[in-house]
């Protein structure tokens, strides 16, 4: 039964940060730029999202901060850009694909320390040297995967995207506190609730609070 809601959580969470739209700067209104002088990896009606090459610059989503940020993350993984609307899904994405390797991995160490599969061996059934590289794939994919996921975590909890990480100087100082942070993304403060599969609309539209 866990390995069956892990792989239906995989496959859902995919197809909703595939399908959901990140959120487009042409869906604010004017009124909402700032019209103070802002950094350069902000947005005004001047200088929108010409900032970046990705394929779904203008699905690039925005959250309101002090300004406005560009939340454009392309990523190939799902063949368009990761913003505030489709945001969790692919932290969610990442969340069980690293615990489906994890149940993967246990489950090759508890069929290839028995008796079966030395049983196997003798009958010419399967191949030691594959089931060892398989083994080892296995193990590099959740290291690099989790790896993954711990930063997109950070992003997360300290409220940045990975253009603010790179190129801005505050990337270690988290902008609010952590619970409201996570609720930007996810849309609630329910640390439960979180990973559990949902359709809801987010309270924040990207641009305000």
């Amino acid at each position: 039964a866990g390995g069956i809601i892990v792989q239906f959580n995989m496959v859902f969470n995919y197809t909703m940060c595939v399908l959901v739209h990140p959120g487009s700067p042409k869906d604010i209104p004017l009124t909402k730029y700032p019209t103070s002088p802002t950094p350069a990896n902000t947005v005004t009606p001047s200088n929108p999202p010409a900032l970046t090459t990705a394929p779904c610059a203008n699905n690039a989503s925005f959250k309101w901060t002090v300004t406005f940020s560009l939340n454009i993350d392309h990523c190939p993984w799902i063949g368009q850009c990761v913003g505030h609307h489709n945001r969790a899904y692919f932290i969610n994405f990442l969340n069980y694909t690293f615990l489906g390797l994890v149940v993967l991995e246990a489950v090759l160490a508890e069929y290839m320390g028995g008796d079966r599969y030395r049983q196997d061996l003798k009958e010419g059934k399967v191949d030691n040297m594959w089931m060892v590289e398989i083994y080892v794939f296995v193990t590099t994919l959740i290291v690099v995967l989790g790896m993954f996921a711990v930063f997109h975590w950070y992003l997360v909890l300290w409220d940045k995207t990975t253009i603010e990480y790179c190129f801005t100087d505050n990337r270690y100082t988290p902008s609010e506190s952590w619970l409201n942070n996570i609720e930007i993304v996810f849309g609630t403060r329910n640390l439960f609730l979180i990973f559990l599969p949902k359709l809801s609309v987010l309270k924040m539209k990207g641009y305000e609070w």
